[in-house]
């Protein structure tokens, strides 16, 4: 029967409303083809990082008083040991903390301040120290230095070791709205709007690019993401091929949008943020999904619930391809039973996921359009062991 009901002095029917739409309209959940493709339209591979030559100058500030010669000597062998000829000499006025870079051509000149300390710890502006028993730390660091300037390895840093100014000139780009179509498209094709962001290119990782050409991968792109905004709509998407993206900041200092299995990467970008995040209420996001009326379903198909759904409140739904499938879960295969009674479309919509072993929430993509995301239910099992006192 679906959704009867007077919500704002209109009355409704769901199932009728449905119907009168076009089959071209609504929002399909076909089955994927069994026959993929076998070479991918273009190569996207990961950017060569440019040849960028480092030359670092360090001065050593050391105190008038309670550095013993000796150790300025030995940490001058140390320093030049590992490339690097420093200047020592006692502090000025004025000394501040110094770590910067610039760039001029292919060449970055890294300008650093230390100050050697009484007990023989060479102190940077970072809060890094090294002592004379441990300075095979600070060689590596200086190579560190080398290869990524004074940022760094991006590894483990937060937001992928970028700057707040470069993370935002980032989300400032992901944020801009995809404007073409995906659904149906093979990969490559659907990649395109993403390949045409030059400030940010894109690359996929060759193990990403292997897994895309042996695992039947290379199958049409299932759902539609056209409308979100091009950080949240490559992430749903590359999710359907068990993929996921972060910006990568290169040894040269440049960006591009890297592509990696979701396996090799411990933290790529969000699949929306939830409202919370975002001071943001729900009734405000999306006030259609929680307008009350009359609803009851018999064995309907929760593919086709859901596309009912999606049309009557006006926001896209999208589902977790990859956790479908780790747990075997097919929407055509989940009849929805809900008796007749009074139910907002997001507590339906919540009880029918129930009942396929699925929760859904409602998310913000970039610029706080909302979307539905579902997901297979993981409930958290708690070891009886470690709440005993």
């Amino acid at each position: 029967m679906g959704y009867k009901g007077i919500i704002g002095g209109t009355l409704f029917v769901w199932a009728s409303l449905c119907s009168a739409i076009t089959l071209a309209q609504r929002v399909e959940f076909p089955e994927r083809p069994k026959s993929p493709e076998k070479t991918l339209s273009t190569n996207p591979t990961p950017l060569k990082a440019d040849k960028v030559k480092t030359i670092i100058e360090l001065e050593v500030i050391v105190p008038a008083n309670g550095v013993s010669s000796l150790v300025a000597q030995q940490w001058g062998k140390k320093l030049e040991d590992a490339g690097i000829t420093p200047l020592f000499r006692t502090p000025r006025a004025g000394d501040g903390q110094v770590m910067d870079e610039k760039r001029i051509g292919q060449s970055r000149f890294v300008k650093m301040h230390a100050t050697l300390e009484p007990s023989g710890k060479l102190t940077f502006p970072n809060q890094k120290s090294f002592t004379l028993s441990n300075h095979e730390k600070f060689v590596e660091w200086v190579h560190e230095i080398e290869a990524y300037g004074v940022q760094g390895k991006p590894d483990g840093q937060p937001v992928w070791g970028l700057t707040q100014a470069q993370f935002e000139a980032v989300f400032a780009k992901l944020s801009l709205p995809l404007e073409t179509d995906t659904q149906g498209k093979t990969f490559t094709e659907a990649l395109k709007p993403w390949e045409n962001l030059h400030q940010f290119p894109l690359a996929i990782s060759a193990q990403a690019r292997e897994d895309l050409l042996s695992r039947e991968l290379l199958l049409p792109v299932r759902q539609n993401v056209k409308g979100l905004s091009l950080g949240t709509a490559l992430a749903i998407m590359l999710n359907e091929y068990d993929l996921c993206f972060y910006p990568e900041r290169t040894a040269a200092g440049n960006f591009q949008i890297r592509v990696e299995r979701q396996k090799d990467l411990q933290r790529g970008w969000p699949i929306g943020y939830d409202l919370e995040s975002r001071d943001l209420l729900r009734q405000k996001v999306a006030p259609a999904l929680f307008k009350v009326a009359m609803v009851q379903y018999a064995n309907k198909p929760l593919n086709e619930m859901i596309n009912e759904v999606e049309m009557l409140v006006g926001v896209k739904i999208f589902v977790d391809d990859t956790g479908l499938n780790e747990k075997s879960i097919s929407l055509d295969k989940v009849l929805v039973n809900i008796p007749y009674k009074h139910n907002s479309p997001s507590l339906t919509l919540k009880s029918a996921c129930f009942q396929g072993k699925l929760t859904q929430q409602l998310l913000v993509d970039e610029v706080n359009k909302p979307f539905i995301w579902i997901t297979p239910f993981n409930p958290q099992i708690s070891n009886p062991k470690t709440n005993e006192k």
